[in-house]
């Protein structure tokens, strides 16, 4: 099962890191995690993966505990990948700002 990941720079400051695996043309699995820099520290602002054998979104607090999963209504991997990707990219400045307001004072 062939394994490829990248990353993507959306600002200055955050960038896209992708992790899949396919097999047979499929996707198998995917992490796609969106990295944010912070007083020169990298933080994981949310994520998407399928590591409970569903795609899902992890929507994280500023210490990096899981606020809440969301369950992805896409079951097909290709298609969830797709939309999550898609999301990241589009929303990536909506997603930074509602984990910095978990950000404790």
């Amino acid at each position: 099962m062939p394994r490829k990941d990248w990353q993507k720079w959306l600002s200055d400051s955050c960038f896209v890191f992708v992790e899949r695996t396919t097999c047979c043309g499929k996707v198998a699995d995917f992490r796609i995690v969106l990295l944010v820099e912070i007083a020169g520290g990298l933080h994981c602002a949310t994520r998407y993966d399928t590591a409970h054998g569903y795609a899902h979104r992890d929507v994280l607090r500023f210490d990096g505990s899981v606020l809440r999963k969301e369950p992805m209504l896409e079951n097909d991997f290709n298609l969830a990948f797709d939309a999550a990707y898609a999301d990241i990219c589009s929303n990536h400045e909506r997603h930074i700002a509602a984990f910095l307001a978990t950000r404790p004072e």
